[in-house]
Protein backbone atom coordinates (compact mmCIF):
# COMPACT_ATOMS: atom_id res chain seq x y z
CA UNK A 1 0.00 0.00 0.00
CA UNK A 2 2.71 2.53 0.80
CA UNK A 3 4.57 2.09 -2.50
CA UNK A 4 1.30 2.42 -4.05
CA UNK A 5 0.33 5.86 -2.60
CA UNK A 6 3.57 7.25 -4.57
CA UNK A 7 1.79 6.84 -7.83
CA UNK A 8 -2.00 7.54 -6.71
CA UNK A 9 -2.83 11.06 -5.31
CA UNK A 10 -6.41 9.53 -4.86
CA UNK A 11 -4.51 6.97 -2.57
CA UNK A 12 -2.50 9.48 -0.31
CA UNK A 13 -5.94 11.73 -0.22
CA UNK A 14 -8.32 8.44 0.69
CA UNK A 15 -5.14 7.64 3.60
CA UNK A 16 -5.34 11.37 4.84
CA UNK A 17 -8.88 10.85 5.23
CA UNK A 18 -8.73 7.67 7.03
CA UNK A 19 -5.82 8.61 9.07
CA UNK A 20 -7.93 11.37 10.25
CA UNK A 21 -11.42 9.57 11.30
CA UNK A 22 -8.87 7.14 13.31
CA UNK A 23 -7.08 9.71 15.24
CA UNK A 24 -10.35 11.47 16.08
CA UNK A 25 -11.69 7.66 17.67
CA UNK A 26 -8.70 5.99 19.20
CA UNK A 27 -5.55 7.75 20.25
CA UNK A 28 -2.71 7.78 17.95
CA UNK A 29 1.11 8.01 19.25
CA UNK A 30 3.65 8.86 16.37
CA UNK A 31 7.07 8.34 16.46
CA UNK A 32 9.04 9.62 13.34
CA UNK A 33 12.81 10.23 12.68
CA UNK A 34 14.10 13.20 12.10
CA UNK A 35 15.92 12.62 9.18
CA UNK A 36 13.87 13.72 6.17
CA UNK A 37 14.97 10.68 3.51
CA UNK A 38 11.78 9.88 2.05
CA UNK A 39 9.12 12.39 2.74
CA UNK A 40 9.39 16.24 3.10
CA UNK A 41 8.73 17.99 6.86
CA UNK A 42 6.01 19.34 5.05
CA UNK A 43 4.26 15.73 4.31
CA UNK A 44 4.91 14.96 7.87
CA UNK A 45 2.92 18.01 9.13
CA UNK A 46 0.16 17.18 7.12
CA UNK A 47 -0.31 13.79 9.53
CA UNK A 48 -0.27 16.61 12.56
CA UNK A 49 -2.94 19.16 11.02
CA UNK A 50 -5.80 19.97 13.22
CA UNK A 51 -7.39 21.79 11.09
CA UNK A 52 -7.53 19.01 8.75
CA UNK A 53 -9.33 16.50 11.61
CA UNK A 54 -6.03 14.94 12.47
CA UNK A 55 -5.34 14.52 15.75
CA UNK A 56 -2.54 12.36 17.35
CA UNK A 57 -2.54 11.56 20.74
CA UNK A 58 1.24 12.61 20.55
CA UNK A 59 4.24 13.04 17.92
CA UNK A 60 7.51 11.83 19.12
CA UNK A 61 10.65 12.33 17.09
CA UNK A 62 13.95 9.85 17.43
CA UNK A 63 17.25 11.89 16.41
CA UNK A 64 19.34 10.40 13.84
CA UNK A 65 16.86 8.44 12.26
CA UNK A 66 14.53 8.24 9.05
CA UNK A 67 12.39 6.36 7.15
CA UNK A 68 13.57 3.19 8.71
CA UNK A 69 13.32 4.52 12.31
CA UNK A 70 12.48 1.36 14.22
CA UNK A 71 15.77 0.00 12.45
CA UNK A 72 17.72 2.48 12.92
CA UNK A 73 17.58 3.46 16.54
CA UNK A 74 15.06 0.34 18.04
CA UNK A 75 16.54 1.35 21.46
CA UNK A 76 15.39 5.29 21.01
CA UNK A 77 11.84 3.88 19.59
CA UNK A 78 11.65 1.34 22.26
CA UNK A 79 12.33 4.43 24.93
CA UNK A 80 9.59 6.44 23.19
CA UNK A 81 7.07 3.62 23.39
CA UNK A 82 7.78 3.26 27.07
CA UNK A 83 7.10 7.25 27.38
CA UNK A 84 3.51 6.71 25.64
CA UNK A 85 3.00 3.73 28.30
CA UNK A 86 4.14 5.79 31.66
CA UNK A 87 2.19 9.05 30.25
CA UNK A 88 5.20 10.97 29.86
CA UNK A 89 4.86 14.48 27.76
CA UNK A 90 6.33 14.66 24.15
CA UNK A 91 8.87 17.04 23.83
CA UNK A 92 8.33 20.13 21.55
CA UNK A 93 10.33 20.92 18.99
CA UNK A 94 10.26 24.51 17.94
CA UNK A 95 9.80 25.47 14.21
CA UNK A 96 11.73 28.46 14.58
Amino acid sequence: MEAASYRSDELVVDSLTAYAEVTQRKPVHVIWGTINDVKSPETRDLLSDTSAGRKPASVRFVENAGHLVVQQQPEAVAEKILDVILGKPAEVISKL
